[in-house]
């Protein structure tokens, strides 16, 4: 189970564990691969946004590069192409079992306009979701509600929400919350996963405080979009939560 939460949050099948091999052996190996992961903390640049990153106190940041090398030490396939990093808790040991971690990327797929917020508590995108999350799950998972709606704050620029998923070989529905913070040309995304109900509003604001720790460069924030001068990604606020807006 972990190595998937690793696998999808790295965007490569990191494929660790062998069920032929001995689990004692395999843990070890696991865990001296995590103690080998650099980490970073304060403030760090997301360049290709032109944002910094305060990292909150007590958190961590596992650098992409260090992500690649964790994947190739573990015989994993390349890392998600817009991955920036992983933080994560002082209190969280990555070879835990129930670890999480809050993945950091950055798309840069355009300007995206607003939605009203009727939009993002209509049924409609609950339907909208639900239909596009089948497209990629293959199977495996499907959306069942939000666990908590889709939402604008003006304050911190950020767009966030939960979801409720149902998995084919877990009897137990997971969450997954994001919190998008929407720059003039993309969007940078801080995304928490299979974290348990029991987690719900830890895990949502791990990811709202995250998005309220980057700071854009002067001229770089949604704000400063220019109709003449910047790139539009034909896409709204609800296409970012269904993920339309990334196809």
């Amino acid at each position: 189970e972990q190595d998937a939460r690793l696998a999808k949050a790295a965007g490569s099948p990191m494929q660790s564990l062998d069920a032929a091999d001995d689990p004692v052996s395999e843990a070890i190996r696991l865990r001296q691969a995590f103690e080998q992961l650099e980490v970073q903390r304060g403030i760090v640049t997301i360049g290709a946004a032109h944002a910094t990153l305060s990292i909150p106190t007590h958190f961590r940041l596992v650098p992409r590069r260090s992500i690649e090398a964790l994947s190739t030490r573990l015989g994993g396939g390349p890392v998600e192409r817009d991955l920036f990093g992983w933080l994560v808790h002082d209190s969280v040991d990555l070879a835990d079992d129930d670890a999480w971690f809050i993945a950091v990327s950055y798309s840069p797929i355009g300007h995206v306009s607003a939605s009203d917020a009727e939009d993002l508590s209509s049924p409609d995108l609950v339907e909208a979701n639900r239909k596009l999350t089948a497209q990629y799950a293959g199977g495996e998972y499907a959306f069942d509600a939000f666990e908590h709606v889709p939402a604008w704050r003006e304050d911190i620029g950020t767009l966030a929400w939960g979801e409720t998923l149902a998995y084919t070989d877990n009897s137990e529905k997971l969450i997954d919350c994001y919190a998008v913070k929407p720059t003039r040309a993309g969007v940078i995304a801080f995304m928490a996963e299979y974290m348990p109900k029991a987690r719900s509003e830890l895990c949502l604001r791990s990811v709202r405080l995250m998005a309220a720790s980057t700071r854009f460069d002067a001229g770089w924030g949604w704000d400063d979009y220019s109709f003449f001068r910047d790139s539009r990604a034909g896409a709204d606020f609800a296409d970012v939560v269904t993920g339309a807006a990334f196809e």
